[in-house]
């Protein structure tokens, strides 16, 4: 059985303004002193030294390779099956924007959506990602919120119409086991 962690990529300015980046490749806000003090404590508090992963990996994004390095993570595999959903026409613009237009649909019933077939193609990238760890004792994971939830919520039973239903904040580590 393989234990994974994986961490959401830390705030970037899009985040702060509540745009939806998918595969736009946005770098991560400035790194404050308190934002240091907490990642020094989440590294703490979970163990997080490189030597303590049979494997590290990151999404394409440079987003999810600058919060590895924030973390002390400087070597890593970069992964394409860890992407971002991508958001089509609403990509750029605000969430809000998007769970106006589609009622609560994306929210509660994402089947309903455009965005359905991207949903579909990041289980599928993700279920074959999952698939390859299994040889690994332990691995750890930057890569994005539609990828966190979409693990958060298979590890909680739930089905994938249901990973818009939870949040993961920027900076959030999960813990699960494959």
């Amino acid at each position: 059985m393989t234990e994974v962690y994986a961490l959401r990529h830390l705030l970037t300015p899009w985040n702060e303004k509540g745009m939806l980046q998918g595969h736009t490749d946005i770098s991560i806000s400035p790194i404050s002193d308190d934002l240091k003090e907490e990642i020094s404590e989440i590294k703490k508090k979970f163990d997080l030294k490189p030597e303590n992963f049979d494997k590290v990996y990151v999404s394409p994004l440079k987003r999810t390779h600058e919060t590895a390095q924030a973390f002390g993570f400087n070597n890593f595999e970069i992964d394409s099956r860890l992407m971002e959903v991508s958001f089509g026409s609403y990509e750029g613009r605000l969430k809000k924007d998007l769970i106006q237009e589609t009622g609560s649909e994306w929210l509660n019933n994402p089947k309903n959506t455009e965005l359905w077939k991207e949903l579909l193609t990041m289980q599928n990238q993700l279920e074959d990602f999952l698939q390859d760890q299994k040889s690994f004792q332990k691995i750890m994971i930057f890569a994005h919120g539609g990828v966190l939830r979409y693990f958060d919520g298979r590890n909680r039973g739930l089905e994938l119409n249901q990973i818009n239903t939870f949040r993961i904040d920027n900076g959030q580590l999960i813990q699960f086991h494959v």
